[in-house]
């Protein structure tokens, strides 16, 4: 089993200057899904452009991948023309297999500027430790033979915060802060000594990985500030169930954000619940 996993972040708002939630998760698959999974995103992908073309929720981030040749440039222009079909293709994909999605999320309560990016490293962690939590239960409830995760690479080079919390994971079942797993120490369970790293630009499994976060991102953006619902929505409804915990439990489960944070949860359930699930509203 593995969770192939990414972190972003949004801002709640613009005038701050500076993103101030935090977000973290991807997809957990078992390693015999793992490769038909793969398989099919890649078709998916060789249907609009070529199998092996880097994609991510927003394509102009791997644009300078595609290469200067007249065949590669044209190669992204049809991937970025068609964006709304391979999205909707690979979410259909998603939808039809036994991946589980889980996303947390964790936003700064600081108007700060300065706070807020002092403390960045932190709360990337927090919303890391809030994910890894979750995947050392979905492991201790399906008990596989070994279980891992890859992350993609951190756009600032610096490992050390998801180090440090897994170590603290894995060898006291504590995070960072202090706080238990409820899993108990990730030692004890049949989960790898350390994370692993990877690049999204290679890694198809991390663009899903970065595909669930983008989607499950902006839906819960337009939440959070109460925009209107663009694509992300659209593609969270079409995976719905593949939500861990879904429905009755997902926002304890597979979409969860930081306790502390009521207003922003409070919206979201809201969202989930009677928009995503279309259950009438009150």
């Amino acid at each position: 089993m593995r969770f192939w996993a990414d972190d972003s972040d949004f801002y709640s708002d613009t005038e701050q200057g500076t993103p101030d939630v935090f977000v973290f998760g991807g997809l957990i698959v078992s390693t015999e899904e793992e490769q038909q999974i793969a398989k099919a995103f890649r078709c998916i992908k060789g249907k609009y452009g070529h199998e092996r073309a880097p994609v991510k929720w927003n394509l102009k981030d791997m644009e300078h991948y595609y290469g200067d040749s007249d065949k590669s440039k044209s190669i992204y222009e049809q991937m970025r023309r068609k964006t709304s079909d391979w999205r909707a293709d690979v979410f259909d994909m998603l939808a039809s297999t036994k991946a589980v999605l889980l996303v947390t999320a964790i936003e700064a309560y600081s108007d700060d500027k300065g706070l807020v990016l002092s403390h960045r490293d932190a709360l990337a962690r927090q919303a890391f430790a809030n994910a890894l939590m979750r995947f050392a239960l979905h492991v201790d409830e399906h008990k596989p033979v070994h279980a891992e995760m890859v992350i993609d690479w951190p756009a600032s080079n610096d490992r050390k915060p998801f180090n440090d919390e897994y170590h603290s994971a894995y060898r006291y079942g504590k995070n960072c802060d202090g706080q238990e797993y409820t899993a108990g120490k990730l030692h004890e369970l049949p989960m790898a000594d350390a994370v692993f790293f990877s690049t999204t630009r290679h890694s198809c499994m991390l663009q899903l990985a970065d595909l669930v976060v983008g989607s499950t991102r902006d839906f819960m953006k337009a939440c959070l500030t109460g925009a209107a619902y663009g694509p992300g929505f659209q593609m969270v409804k079409k995976v719905r169930e593949r939500y861990r915990g879904a429905p009755g439990r997902v926002m304890s489960r597979g979409m969860n954000v930081s306790t502390g944070n009521k207003e922003f949860r409070k919206k979201l359930t809201d969202a989930v619940f009677h928009d995503i699930w279309d259950k009438p509203r009150p």
